[in-house]
């Protein structure tokens, strides 16, 4: 009976610690490049920014090796390391992808097309911003 509950203690551990090295695995290849900023809802009722309005031209660059930079007017504002990881929201408690910015707040993907980088702050009000790949 004992080597039974081991026998299972073991297979329950090997299981756990596979799932936990496949979350840490997410694939980054669909971020990797050069984003354009194309707007930011600021999701207070403010007005939307845009480069337009702000004057600014801003830029988000992943690379495969985890790395990304902020960049405004060729400039850069933050850099640092990436991981993406799967969590619940506080906004809607549904199972999201999330970045892990080493150096700013991370932000819920909203949705990641070939073209198109939708990020939100996961909170009520929260900012949207809105990204094209160059």
């Amino acid at each position: 009976m004992k080597r039974l509950i081991l026998l299972t203690a073991v297979l329950l551990l090997s299981l756990y610690s596979c799932r936990s090295e496949q979350d840490d695995d997410l694939d980054n290849s669909a971020y990797v490049g050069t984003w354009q900023w194309v707007s930011t809802n600021p999701g207070n009722g403010g007005p939307l920014e845009t480069p337009e309005t702000t004057e600014t031209q801003a830029t988000l660059i992943f690379t495969t090796d985890g790395s990304y930079q902020f960049t405004e007017d060729g400039q850069i504002v933050n850099q640092g390391t990436y991981k993406l990881y799967i969590d619940v929201t506080d906004t809607d408690h549904s199972e999201k992808v999330f970045i892990d910015f080493s150096g700013r707040e991370d932000l819920m993907v909203f949705s990641i097309t070939e073209s198109q980088l939708i990020l939100v702050e996961d909170k009520s009000a929260g900012k949207t911003f809105a990204y094209s790949k160059q």
